[in-house]
């Protein structure tokens, strides 16, 4: 796998997102984009001093022969990073010594710069914002526990407060998880639970907390409640989201299909 800096303008992006190429007047640009092979990264340029993205060549088409890009050679591409909108590289210019590339229409890159355009790239793209809620989280632990074959309860009354969720072997039978969702709330009392249903019960103490939490919660477990430290588990919220997601899927999938061996 090779790595190459390829400029097409931000007009022929929009109009072929999947395609890029060089004309077949542009005899150093066509030279180069011919050497490209299947399997290559590309780093999309347009004009200003614009990244458009980088993508991966999935096929070598030729000569296109149609529309306005009739008389470019093209390769189809799909993205592997694409940011909303292109991303304005001058800040970086320096660190890439630009001059090297200036100019030029379709060249290979080596590692380090391609690598560090990457990163530039990563650091711009607009990442989804997840709606943190308490018992949104709380009932997809219970639906993760259910999907698992558990026996779930939200809301577990103990003598010290409602547990958040547990799972349990059997119906009758006592917790054998105990998990406790802590987003902004008291850190320590959510301990406190988890270390009298680990004491009473012999649960598996779970505490679902934000990431930028995880350092607070721990410095509290060994300050305070070191007695299950070696058995409780402080979980980032955002790590059951792919389990959550792959139970539902499969959930889905066997409620299409006619087998009834699911039952």
């Amino acid at each position: 796998m090779k790595y190459w800096l390829v400029q097409h303008g931000e007009k022929s992006y929009n109009e072929h997102p999947d395609l890029i190429g060089k004309g077949m007047n542009d005899k150093r640009g066509l030279n180069e984009i011919q050497r490209i092979e299947v399997g290559d990264i590309v780093v999309y340029k347009i004009e200003d001093m614009r990244f458009r993205g980088i993508f991966k060549v999935v096929e070598k088409i030729g000569k296109w022969g149609k529309d306005s890009w009739k008389d470019v050679w093209v390769l189809r591409i799909e993205p592997v990073l694409l940011p909303k909108s292109p991303v304005d590289f001058r800040s970086i210019a320096k660190d890439l010594k630009w001059k090297v590339y200036q100019g030029i229409t379709a060249d290979s890159m080596n590692e380090n710069d391609f690598e560090r355009i990457r990163d530039f790239i990563k650091e711009h793209l607009e990442e989804p914002k997840l709606k943190v809620d308490h018992n949104a989280i709380r009932d997809r632990l219970q639906k993760i526990g259910d999907y698992e074959g558990k026996y779930t309860e939200t809301e577990y009354r103990t003598e010290i407060g409602n547990i958040d969720v547990v799972w349990k072997r059997t119906k009758a039978s006592i917790p054998s998880h105990a998990i406790e969702v802590q987003i902004r709330g008291n850190l320590h009392q959510a301990l406190a639970k988890l270390q009298y249903a680990w004491e009473i019960w012999s649960s598996k103490p779970i505490l679902v907390t934000t990431k930028d939490q995880i350092g607070d919660a721990t410095k509290i477990l060994r300050a305070s409640f070191s007695r299950m430290e070696s058995v409780a588990r402080i979980v980032d919220w955002q790590e059951f989201t792919p389990i959550y997601e792959a139970h539902e899927k499969l959930a889905s999938a066997k409620s299409m299909t006619k087998l009834d061996i699911f039952d």
